[in-house]
C-alpha cells in the first residue's frame, strides 16, 4: 500500500497523472478499439479487409407530424414563444 500512497492524494485516475503512461495504453485502446471493429463486423458477416470501407443506407420513415394533440400543443408553444422573442429581439436592436 505504501507503494501507492502517492496516488491517494491524487484523487484521480492513474492514466491521468503522466503522459509517460497515456502513449502505452493509448496504443492498448487503439489496439482493443480494432479488436472490438473486428468482432462486429465478424458478427455481421462483413468483409474486413484493410481500408474497405462499408457503407450502410437503408434508411426508413418512422413517423411523420406530431403524435397526438399534446405534443401539437407542445410545439406551437415553442414556436409562438421562438417568435416572440425573435421580435423581443428586433425592437431592442432597432434604433
Amino acid at each position: 500500500m505504501r507503494r501507492w500512497a502517492h496516488m491517494l492524494g491524487f484523487r484521480g485516475h492513474f492514466l491521468t497523472k503522466s503522459r509517460a503512461y497515456s502513449t502505452t495504453f493509448g496504443a492498448i485502446r487503439g489496439d482493443r478499439r480494432t479488436y472490438r471493429l473486428g468482432e462486429t463486423l465478424a458478427a455481421l458477416d462483413t468483409p474486413t479487409e484493410p481500408g474497405a470501407v462499408l457503407v450502410v443506407n437503408d434508411w426508413a420513415v418512422v413517423h411523420i407530424g406530431h403524435r397526438n394533440d399534446a405534443e401539437r400543443e407542445i410545439a406551437l408553444g415553442i414556436a409562438e414563444r421562438r417568435r416572440e422573442q425573435r421580435r423581443t429581439r428586433a425592437e431592442r436592436s432597432a434604433p
